[in-house]
């Protein structure tokens, strides 16, 4: 782990203060600005290195822990258009405690989904010709390690005689052909502050359409039939159904989609609700299959279609629920 830059004294402002001769600066003075200027910023973002999230990756047996995360601090998109020769474009990451620059370029990844490992390369230097003819290197930067790896069945696997080491700090981004582990949620700013996480906790699930069997049709008073199932395991249905049971015996009417819209299990239906037409009350129920079934009134079908609203939120699973809560820690960012 990289350790955070140390500072100097900063200078007192004197203004105001000088006397004719001058103040005493001296050309270390300039280096000094400098130091502190970059040691503030690579302090804040080495602070925030160490809040990003554990990347687990293939070591020949299991997934393990690898290496360090590093921090994108700019640049570093990817264009998978090109799945097979996938874009990258240039930018700044932090690791091992400098700012180190990466140049991009098109990398090719055959047809699996590829990974790319970016960590610190070595320090380079720019000589300048002093008055006196001597030489001396006076700019350095450093540069960017480039591998590629890949995503098998076994999970995110490194480049075969990888360089990487316990204790480098790696930046990796997925690249080629999709796959839903993305390095932004582990190599960013977004990611240091638990905001993919923040998304996800708070995020409600969509409502699905509910599709109608037979000839009945959505009705107008809610021109919709959908349902969703809640975080805390409960589903919802809402809608209005135009039910053609002018000649109908008491048989299944409607039934919801049978793929995550509805958590039922129960061996017996589960009562939803019942709704009146003005003269006659529908019992709506549930089955264990997901399907929706309106029971037959105590004054028998009526001689006409009618049209039910339903607006329900319940549960009906066998294993007693677990009420749905927020980690406790996912906005600590501390």
């Amino acid at each position: 782990m990289a350790t955070l830059k140390s500072k100097t004294p900063k200078f007192k402002s004197i203004a105001g203060e000088m006397e004719p001769g001058g103040a005493p600066i001296y050309a270390d003075d300039v280096l000094r600005v400098q130091e502190n200027s970059s040691a503030d910023s690579l302090n804040f973002y080495e602070a925030s290195r160490r809040l990003l999230p554990e990347l687990l990756t293939w070591d020949g047996a299991t997934s393990s822990k690898q290496f360090e995360n590093g921090l994108i601090l700019a640049g570093c998109e990817y264009d998978n258009t090109d799945t097979s020769n996938p874009v990258v474009s240039e930018g700044f990451i932090l690791s091992g405690g400098e700012v180190c620059y990466f140049p991009g370029g098109t990398y090719n990844t055959g047809f699996t989904p590829g990974l790319l490992f970016l960590f610190k390369g070595p320090l380079t230097g720019t000589n300048r010709v002093f008055n006196d003819g001597g030489s001396k290197e006076i700019l350095i930067e450093y540069s960017t390690i480039i591998e590629q790896g890949e995503i098998t069945g076994n999970g995110l696997e490194l480049q075969a005689g990888t360089a990487i080491t316990a204790t480098d700090e790696v930046v990796v981004l997925q690249i080629g052909l999709d796959d839903p582990f993305k390095g932004e949620d582990y190599f960013t700013l977004r990611a240091a502050l638990n905001l993919p996480e923040f998304g996800a906790q708070l995020t409600e699930p969509a409502f699905t359409s509910v599709p109608l069997n037979g000839t009945n049709t959505v009705g107008a008073a809610l021109p919709y039939l959908v349902s969703r199932v809640n975080n805390d395991g409960t589903t919802e249905i809402h809608g209005s159904v135009d039910l053609k049971v002018a000649n109908q015996v008491g048989t299944p009417i409607l039934a919801i989609v049978p793929s995550g819209a509805y958590n039922v299990n129960s061996l017996g239906s589960i009562p939803l609700n019942s709704v009146a037409d003005g003269n006659n009350y529908y019992p709506v129920l549930i089955a264990s299959d997901g399907g929706i079934r309106v029971k037959e009134p105590l004054a028998g079908w009526p001689g006409i279609d009618v049209e039910i609203v339903i607006s329900a939120k319940f549960y009906g699973n066998t294993t007693v629920p677990t009420p749905y809560s927020y980690k406790k820690d996912f906005l600590n960012i501390t």
